[in-house]
Parts: structure tokens; sequence; C-alpha cells
């Protein structure tokens, strides 16, 4: 599924948006306090599954912000480029599939 991700910047806070034209229900609108960023969460914007692919937005603002959401782009390329660039074995469609039921089964339990 394609992901675009996009970059803004809100009286000081950082917002990290990726929207999906096929499940928009995906779609996540993330601030970012303080400009402090953790791999967790990274991890759950981008939600990655087997098969995604990100293109990202160009970046509207100008001065120092345009500068510090560049890096942050460029942060967030360099992560997804490596893992849609992960190569998996023929028995990853099975362990995939065996990942959705427990993902399905641990949603249902909440």
């Amino acid at each position: 599924m394609e992901k675009k991700v996009s970059f803004a910047i809100n009286n000081g806070d950082i917002i990290v948006e990726i929207t999906t034209d096929d499940i928009p229900e995906h779609n996540q609108k993330r601030t970012i306090k303080n400009r402090s960023l953790n791999a967790k969460d990274v991890y759950d914007l981008l939600d990655y599954r087997l098969g995604d692919t990100y293109v990202y937005e160009e970046i509207q603002i100008d001065g120092k912000d345009k500068l510090v959401l560049e890096k942050l782009k460029e942060f967030f390329e360099s992560i997804t480029n490596q893992i849609t660039g992960i190569v998996l074995s023929p028995d990853a469609n099975e362990i995939e599939q065996k990942i959705a039921v427990i993902e399905d089964e641990f949603e249902d339990d909440l």
C-alpha cells in the first residue's frame, strides 16, 4: 500500500502525517512536542506492512523550520528505504499470516 508522508510545523510543534488512499482509517497524524521524537513514535507512525511503499511530500515552508523538517524527512526516508528493501524468504508469507492472526486476536481482546 502506498503511504504519503508529510511534515509541517504549527506553533513550534512538528506535525507528521501519514495518509493512504486505500484505507483511510489507517491515516495517522502525530504532533511532536518540544521537537522530541522516539523510536516508538516512528514505529507507530510508519505502521509498516509487507509491500508498503512511502512517498514524501515536499516541505512547503522556508527558513529554519524548513531545515528542521528536511532533516526529519531525510531521517524517515532512510528508515523507510531500509525496511522496504528487506527481502523475506518464501516462509515469510506464512509468518506474516500468523502475525496478522495474532494482531487481530490482540485487537479483539482490547
